[in-house]
């Protein structure tokens, strides 16, 4: 995780950060579970579908809350949980669940990156949602090599992919 002014947190002194990706969400969901609706959907109708929730967190990570509100949507009651919608502890679960066409969820890239070049899911919108929070690598400074290789590895595999996928 990224404080705002950019220092690593969470790490003790000594340990040396490198940002691999920044926090980036959009609604995703089954090419199945859309019948006839054809993405781009508005804010308003992925808010009436059921939605999949993340528990936990404690704000650190995003949830429905905040992607409703950030477009515009905490006015409709369908910004809030609803009956119909579920909950899981296991981001995998989600994912599995949302294939399987069981509901809409927040994708985040890049872990949704191959599901949606794969077709298993679509965007939903291109509406996203980003943070200064990101997922970073960290190895210890002081004489430690393999770490800084392994690091240098992760990062070179990174760009790698990402100029591929460009």
């Amino acid at each position: 995780m990224l404080n705002a002014d950019g220092r690593r947190r969470f790490f003790p002194a000594g340990w040396e950060t490198s940002l691999l990706f920044g926090e980036e969400v959009t609604p995703i969901g089954s090419p199945a579970l859309m019948n006839d609706a054809r993405p781009p959907l508005s804010p308003d109708q992925i808010a009436q579908m059921r939605r999949l929730h993340l528990q936990g967190g404690g704000g650190r990570w995003f949830t429905w809350a905040d992607w409703t509100k950030a477009h515009g949507v905490e006015d409709n009651p369908g910004a809030r949980p609803q009956a119909q919608d579920l909950s899981f502890g296991n981001y995998q679960l989600i994912l599995q669940a949302v294939m399987q066409g069981q509901g809409v969820a927040l994708g985040w890239s890049p872990l949704v990156d191959d599901g949606l070049r794969a077709g298993w899911i679509v965007r939903l919108t291109e509406q996203r949602l980003t943070s200064e929070r990101g997922y970073v690598i960290a190895v210890p400074a002081r004489r430690n090599p393999v770490g800084r290789q392994f690091r240098a590895w992760v990062l070179a595999e990174r760009d790698r992919s990402q100029m591929s996928n460009a």
